[in-house]
């Protein structure tokens, strides 16, 4: 049965003057003992790198170090090149290497033990990573700083955001304000004392550009217009200082409507008209009417028209109301009104009403209708 060994190991970090970070990759020296006896030929050596002695992740993301053709003789070897990369040295103050070694001839490799550990002191001449600065005057240049307690720029106030501009670190200004109980974006918005989670603010009101965006995979899902309306659902333009909501809508609470609640014709769920006639013969007319939808009356021919029948009268709307549902109740008890559709009016289909005693006689008489 073989056995491989390593006898000794010495580990060399580049030491500079200038006391920069530790950097790799750095020279491995050891002897190797196959079988009781100091190796001589050309090896394969695979490098690992663990912050505990036994078990755990490599801390190598992209897999061990290999070097191929490592030459032996009498068991003295090196590597002047070991190669762990920063991340290997920045998750402790310890590190320990783990060394697989095969001759260059073979298939397998065997995994020498124990692991051999990196103290602090090699690579503490020089760190790439400082995780904790408690104060830092001047730094010309810094890869990586995880934790600054103190980070002191030029003209800088409580509340900046600092932005790179390619070459230095400057303040956003008043463009980007930060504080413990929000955050404010745009010009003339420093939160001005009120607490809010974030204060969008756009002094570009109609122009092309929108205020405030929000997407979901690419797709925008919330902004606001340059017209000072918002579109909830699409990016859909709404009206000047409206709303506009694409997709059903759910109200956990009771909706308050200080104004006029109008519906797209083509759609159903709310009622489109209601009107109190009086269908009198020669004398048919709207007492009151209400109308819900988009259509604008003025012109269009929502109006009542005489066929000179008692209690008879023929109603024209500016829309096709053929597929919708109405309700006609006469407002006397003793009178019963019905409607239907019959006849057409300035092109769409008319409503020909009738109001009727008990008896079925036809009678003059007011009534309502709701139209849905």
């Amino acid at each position: 049965m073989k056995t491989i060994k390593l006898l000794s190991v010495l580990i060399f970090f580049p030491l500079l003057v200038n006391a920069q970070a530790v950097n790799v990759p750095f020279t491995y020296q050891g002897e190797l003992i196959v079988n009781g006896s100091p190796a001589n030929g050309t090896y394969d050596m695979s490098f690992d790198a663990y912050d505990v002695a036994a078990g755990g992740p490599s801390l190598l993301f992209f897999g061990a170090d290999i070097h191929t053709g490592v030459v032996v003789t009498n068991g003295i070897f090196t590597v002047p090149d070991v190669d762990f990369g920063n991340l290997a040295f920045s998750s402790g103050p310890d590190v320990w290497i783990e060394l697989a070694v095969k001759p260059t001839s073979s298939a397998s490799y065997s995994t020498l033990s124990p692991r051999q550990k990196i103290t602090t002191a090699p690579y503490a001449v020089k760190a790439d990573f400082a995780n904790n600065a408690t104060n830092a005057t001047n730094a010309t240049n810094a890869t990586i700083a995880t934790t600054a307690s103190d980070l002191s720029i030029s003209g800088a106030i409580a509340t900046d955001v600092l932005v790179y501009d390619g070459t230095n670190w400057t303040t956003a200004g008043t463009a980007i304000r930060v504080r413990s109980d929000g955050v404010s974006v745009g010009p003339q918005s420093p939160l001005n004392g009120d607490a809010v989670a974030l204060d969008v603010n756009s002094l570009d009101v109609g122009s092309q550009d929108d205020p405030l965006r929000v997407r979901q995979n690419g797709a925008i899902k919330f902004y606001v217009d340059s017209n000072g309306g918002a579109s909830v659902g699409s990016w859909n333009t709404p009206d000047p200082d409206g709303l506009r909501v694409k997709g059903n809508t759910t109200l956990d609470s009771e909706l308050l409507v200080q104004g006029k609640m109008k519906q797209n014709f083509a759609s159903t769920g709310l009622v489109k008209y209601m009107m109190y006639i009086q269908c009198f013969n020669n004398q048919a007319a709207f007492l009151r009417e209400v109308n819900n939808t988009e259509r604008t009356l003025a012109g269009t021919g929502l109006f009542a028209e005489n066929v000179n029948i008692n209690g008879t009268c023929s109603i024209a709307f500016p829309d096709d109301i053929s597929s919708s549902f109405w309700q006609a109740t006469a407002t006397n008890d003793n009178v019963n009104a019905t409607c239907r559709i019959s006849g057409v009016s300035g092109g769409k289909p008319a409503m020909r009403c009738e109001t009727r005693d008990a008896s079925g006689t036809l009678m003059n008489a007011t009534f309502m209708l709701i139209v849905y």
